[in-house]
């Protein structure tokens, strides 16, 4: 298990997770809002992300969702594929989600 902070272009703030799955173009993630708190899935485009951060914060928070038993369960059937496959999966398996765009000049 492990919690992660992002730093992502162009969004105020960090982004934090535990960390599900990751391949050479995307992260996936349980997003946490606030401490101790899973609500939902994120998924992340490494392009965009500037910092991946794990520090001893992110350390003991592992160890509360240890022991109040959150498991890393990645979602049943995911599997990183093109965006418009992955986006195709997320409404047929989930039909409702979000999607926040940002426009970056020069991409």
């Amino acid at each position: 298990m492990r919690v992660e902070r992002y730093k992502i272009k162009a969004w105020k703030g960090e982004e934090k997770g535990l960390l599900i799955d990751e391949n050479e173009e995307w992260i996936l993630v349980k997003h946490m809002p606030v401490d101790y708190i899973i609500d939902g899935y994120k998924l992340y485009r490494r392009m965009f992300i500037q910092k991946r951060k794990h520090t001893k914060e992110e350390a003991q928070i592992e160890r509360v969702l240890q022991l109040k038993g959150i498991q890393k369960d990645k979602p049943v059937a995911f599997q990183f594929k093109a965006v418009v496959d992955t986006l195709k999966w997320c409404e047929e398996t989930y039909g409702l989600f979000v999607i926040k765009h940002l426009r970056f000049h020069g991409l």
